[in-house]
């Protein structure tokens, strides 16, 4: 599933580049043109789809499909389908949907299709990875619009040509024994069309670039196209004007000379940590794809805020640009994100990563979006699941009875543990933690394995009750006010190096968990306790339910379908 997504979002990569809105689907005013409306319905609905299980076609295909009407971003898809395919170097994305506005019905049709090819002078297929491919294509698109040469075509056809001077490294001057990195573009053609018909509207480009490898000449060649067929009350709406105007030399040449903006990313844990080592990829992929345009300096051990709550004040205020919070502090903007506290949500970490990566997840970012909080959630973060730590065994729900618990200043985690019959104390500081077990002061306490681990807590409480009671994601967050003022090609770049940071830390936190678990295994006794003791224990959790979740229960209930 995530990964058939990740598909679709570099295939979408042309609505990125044609949205006017810096990637935030359906924004509050209405001076959008045509096709950015269709782009921003293209978008939502790709929300939609995010929240469901893929089914196979025929031919392998990933389909998702829409079987009743869902509400998103104010916009109500009645009925939809997405197919993604994937042969090799091509990927195809064919969306249907349908939807109301202003009581009128909408049908969009959608196709968007990358093919690449890398052939030799002879014309001959390349055996070049297609990493390799990707790689010169990104150089390529780094090379300023000011450097090519417009040249009038006939039938619709518009072509640029960029001519570099005098390669660095001819093909003649290299032995056949050289296997440096030696790669350096020649020449750059790009073709623009137009080809829409009286129901079909349909644009796209070819981008040849003929480059030197090692000592041989390549082209390597990228089509990309997008089709769109739109109806309005069963009536065909034409924009092909709109659609085609969005095909320009700009939209392809991401690297025009430009100022050099440089971003301040706070981080209140330490460099080294799996949230900090994703902040940091970001920053890199950022500056990267950006052509060093974009620069961002990432703070980390709580630098510049030492509170989490301080960095998202000053990114209401504009002060600061990016940070990576806990989800908690966020239900003062979003109430719903409140619902990721409740004990035992999600039954694991690919049950967490399904709600977070589908449509219940992605919606709450969007709602940071549209609620005019000041700030935009772009990605989400593994924080791990918290579990019980004891200076005693614990084999059944009877021996919490009477255990004095640390945990967070907490209403919903004191709850939680009297639910249990345990005591919550809450004046202790997680510092603390290790000597008050140790002077008897508590009995336990509650986190995750990386936190018993690092903190030495394992030494004085040596039975670890893994029941995974609580798994709350931490969001990566951008101020509206310094997003809103970039260019909406650098917002487009930024949020995605955002999904692929996020992806980056899940695969660290893993690493750093499994490290963790590692280095203390043979010191202390790990209970998991079965699925007849978890059952008792979500049941203990009904009147906490019944207090902090109450508003929730249709998020809930779509929370808990996506655990199959």
């Amino acid at each position: 599933m995530r990964k058939a997504l990740r598909v679709l979002l570099s295939v979408l990569l042309l609505s990125s580049l044609i949205s006017c809105n810096g990637g935030n689907p359906n924004p509050p005013n209405d001076n959008r043109t045509q096709l950015e409306k269709v782009d921003d319905a293209v978008s939502s609905a790709s929300h939609v789809f995010n929240g469901i299980i893929a089914d196979k076609d025929d031919k392998g295909n990933d389909v998702y499909e829409v079987k009743e009407a869902v509400e998103i971003n104010g916009m109500t898809v009645n009925s939809g389908t997405m197919k993604v395919s994937q042969d090799g170097r091509n990927t195809s994305v064919e969306m249907d949907i349908s939807y109301n506005e202003n009581g009128q019905e909408i049908n969009i049709k959608s196709r968007e299709t990358t093919e690449l090819s890398v052939k030799t002078t002879e014309g001959e297929e390349a055996k070049i990875s297609l990493e390799e491919t990707n790689n010169m294509l990104e150089k390529a698109k780094q090379i300023p619009a000011s450097s090519f040469t417009e040249a009038a075509g006939e039938n619709g056809v518009v072509a640029y040509t960029y001519e570099a001077s005098e390669p660095k490294t001819a093909a003649k001057r290299l032995s056949s024994e050289d296997t440096a990195d030696t790669s350096e573009i020649k020449k750059i053609v790009i073709t623009f069309k137009n080809e829409s018909t009286d129901e079909i509207n349909s644009a796209s480009y070819t981008y040849a670039v003929t480059f030197i490898s090692k000592g041989s000449e390549y082209t390597a060649t990228e089509t990309s196209s997008k089709e769109i067929e739109m109806k309005r009350d069963n009536k065909p709406v034409d924009i092909s004007e709109d659609l085609y105007s969005a095909f320009t030399l700009d939209s392809v040449q991401t690297a025009e000379e430009k100022e050099t903006v440089s971003l301040a990313f706070s981080e209140v844990h330490s460099a080294g940590y799996p949230t900090t080592m994703a902040d940091q990829y970001f920053a890199t992929l950022v500056e990267e794809r950006t052509g060093g345009a974009v620069k961002i300096d990432v703070y980390a051990g709580g630098v510049l805020f030492g509170e989490e709550t301080q960095a998202i004040d000053a990114m209401k205020a504009g002060e600061l640009a990016f940070a990576r919070t806990s989800s908690s502090p966020l239900t003062s903007f979003v109430q719903e994100f409140d619902v990721f506290s409740l004990p035992y949500l999600f039954s694991s970490r690919d049950h967490m990563w399904k709600v977070l990566d589908g449509y219940p997840g992605q919606q709450l970012l969007q709602k940071l979006d549209e609620n005019e909080t000041g700030l935009y959630g772009l990605a989400y973060y593994d924080a791990g699941a918290r579990s019980f730590y004891t200076d005693t065994p614990i084999d059944s729900i009877d021996d919490f009875t009477g255990l004095k618990i640390r945990v967070m200043n907490s209403d919903l985690m004191k709850a939680m543990v009297e639910a249990l019959g345990a005591d919550a104390v809450q004046d202790i500081g997680p510092n603390e933690v290790y000597y008050a077990i140790k002077e008897g002061r508590i009995d336990g306490a509650e986190n995750n394995w990386t936190t018993y681990e690092s903190m030495g807590d394992y030494k004085t409480a040596l039975y670890y009750f893994d029941d995974g009671h609580m798994r709350v994601p931490e969001v990566v967050l951008a101020s509206e006010k310094v997003l809103d003022s970039l260019d909406p090609e650098y917002v487009a770049i930024i949020r995605q190096c955002a999904k692929e940071a996020q992806k980056y830390e899940k695969e660290r936190w893993v690493e750093r968990e499994k490290a963790s678990k590692d280095e203390i295994k043979d010191s202390v006794i790990i209970t998991v306790p079965d699925e007849e003791m978890m059952s008792a224990l979500r049941e203990k959790m009904n009147p906490v339910y019944e207090k902090y979740g109450s508003d929730f229960s249709a998020l809930i209930d779509e929370i808990q379908a996506l655990d199959k």
